[in-house]
């Protein structure tokens, strides 16, 4: 080698660059979770929330557990609560299982009970979201550890005191197991109670009852979760005048009456909203306003409440599912997370959501890492395609995410784009569904 010549890149070096990489990550994203998972849990348990949330449209803390526990308190005192309170839009069922959280304490206790319940949730479900994606090496770990917090979906479903966490965590518990464990009466009566305590919020988790349903011994804990639901909708309906029929039919009245309103005024909306014109001189700007356009979630209710056609929400609504259940009956023997993937990134379309509910989005995360680390399974193109769509995903999912955070247009050309990409995965994990290399994964 001539003495002028540049010396060779060693391995040692790129180590060195590969090392820094990975810690800039990980104190990137210990950095992101404190501060969102603070000021979170600040909203969960201090933040002011108003008396009967009449400040809906605001930062209220704990407002959709403050909603939960009225809506409790009322059904167990016999309030016929479909008639009375605009925003109980849950089924019968599900405030018999809301009970133990906040139907025996007042608000202030259930936020704390909630509270350290959340934390107990939030750790089962970074150990599950790691042992998802095991065999991992120290570094990975690490970084798998810190996604999960790191994430604007799981902070704001903590600081509303949502239930997407408790449902997701269900889920991945219960789902895995019909593949990786052989069937009994054990396992089935675990998987039915894992998925009864998810119904708590169905329109996250009715759509993966078609995986249980075509699952190969599937019909027993499928059959177990209808008679457990019938059960537990008689049980509350025991606390109101109305039988359990009459009250289904009133919540599902309330419901279609209120997927329709929030897909055009609530926080998952496509919407024009009245703004103070800037084009105006400054003494005529506060007697003057403009429309603008704003996007807070991209689903299929928003658009049809956008388009004009609110009308058209519920049947829309049953085609997805009955679509979804096709597609999973079909592909009913692939790997189970693909089958997870593909059914979370529907749910989180087919009706209306608020930007917490994007925690399912998890799911689409664990499927892309399994299908990027086995280069043996899969071409090295498949692999890279993958790669890529999981970090440009976990990047659009880093807190604090961009629909409050940037000023008009550049919250709707987030949201937009955010929900091209997950569509752009929706369509991969479809088609990997058919590759030859996906085959059906064990338990967690």
């Amino acid at each position: 080698m001539s003495p002028n010549a540049p010396p060779p890149s060693s391995p040692q070096s790129s180590g060195v660059e590969g090392q820094g990489l990975w810690k800039a990550t990980r104190w990137l994203l210990i950095w992101i979770a404190c501060i969102w998972l603070g000021y979170q849990f600040w909203r969960l348990l201090f933040q002011f929330t108003p008396p009967g949330n009449v400040a809906l449209s605001g930062a209220v803390g704990a407002v959709d557990l403050s909603l939960r526990h009225m809506e409790v308190n009322g059904w167990f005192a016999g309030e016929r609560i479909y008639w009375t309170q605009g925003n109980a839009v849950y089924p019968p069922a599900s405030y018999l299982v809301l009970w133990p959280f906040v139907g025996w304490l007042n608000f202030t206790a259930s936020r704390v009970l909630f509270g350290v319940v959340t934390i107990g949730l939030v750790l089962l479900l970074v150990r599950l979201y790691v042992k998802a994606h095991e065999p991992v090496d120290r570094k990975q770990r690490a970084l798998l550890v810190l996604l999960p917090l790191a994430i604007y979906p799981v902070g704001a479903t903590i600081g509303n005191g949502q239930l997407g966490i408790l449902v997701l965590v269900c889920l991945t518990l219960c789902l895995p197991r019909l593949t990786g464990v052989k069937a009994s009466w054990l396992r089935d009566l675990g998987i039915a109670a894992l998925f009864l305590v998810a119904l708590i919020k169905p329109t996250l988790s009715v759509p993966f009852f078609w995986i249980v349903l075509f699952a190969r011994g599937g019909l027993r804990p499928a059959t177990l979760i209808g008679i457990g639901y019938v059960g537990l909708t008689a049980l509350a309906s025991l606390a109101q005048k109305n039988g359990p029929i009459q009250l289904m039919r009133a919540w599902f009245e309330r419901g279609v009456h209120g997927a329709a309103w929030g897909a055009r005024h609530g926080e998952g909306s496509i919407r024009a909203v009245t703004v103070a014109s800037k084009t105006l001189p400054t003494e005529e700007t506060t007697q003057a306003s403009e429309p603008i356009l704003r996007i807070t979630s991209i689903n299929l209710h928003s658009t049809l409440g956008y388009l004009g056609h609110a009308n058209w929400i519920t049947p829309a609504t049953l085609i997805a599912l009955g679509l979804v259940g096709l597609w999973v009956l079909l592909h009913r023997r692939r790997s189970i997370w693909i089958l997870m993937a593909v059914v979370a990134i529907v749910a989180r379309f087919y009706t209306y959501h608020g930007w917490y509910d994007d925690v399912l989005l998890l799911l689409p995360l664990i499927a892309l890492a399994r299908i990027a680390k086995d280069p043996v399974a899969h071409s090295k193109r498949i692999s890279s395609i993958a790669t890529f769509l999981l970090v440009s995903m976990t990047a659009s999912l880093l807190a604090p995410g961009g629909s409050y955070l940037l000023p008009y247009p550049w919250n709707n050309i987030y949201l937009i784009t955010q929900s091209a990409l997950w569509l752009c995965v929706l369509m991969f994990l479809l088609i990997m569904a058919r590759h030859p290399g996906v085959q059906p994964s064990a338990s967690i």
